[in-house]
């Protein structure tokens, strides 16, 4: 994985967005396809997802993922001021971002 964050923003429109998976797509004039986004790489706090029709900016790298020739890198809403220090924008548990938990359990095998 090459997270390649050298390239200059660019302006897109989510064209698609799923809540439940947190993931979607958003074009942009500035590219020929369409880039592949995951919630994780929102950078805003509380809650990390989009909306369709939303305006971003987001820089992207050269990456098959799910079908799509990129993948977004670093997504914000066009409105945000991203000062590009991340420290400032990770999410805490607190906001209710996505977040997942497994729980095993083994069964209890008796020893021949």
């Amino acid at each position: 994985m090459s997270h390649d964050d050298k390239r200059e923003p660019i302006t897109g429109t989510v064209t698609e967005w799923h809540d439940i998976d947190g993931l979607g797509v958003i074009t942009s004039e500035d590219l020929p396809g369409e880039v592949w986004v995951h919630f994780s790489h929102i950078v805003m706090k509380s809650p990390r997802n989009l909306t369709v029709g939303r305006s971003v900016r987001f820089t992207w790298e050269e990456f098959p993922q799910d079908g799509y020739r990129f993948r977004a890198v670093r997504v914000w809403p066009d409105e945000h001021q991203f000062d590009g220090n991340l420290a400032n924008e990770v999410p805490s548990a607190e906001f209710g971002g996505y977040e997942s938990h497994v729980e095993l359990q083994y069964d209890d095998v008796e020893a021949e």
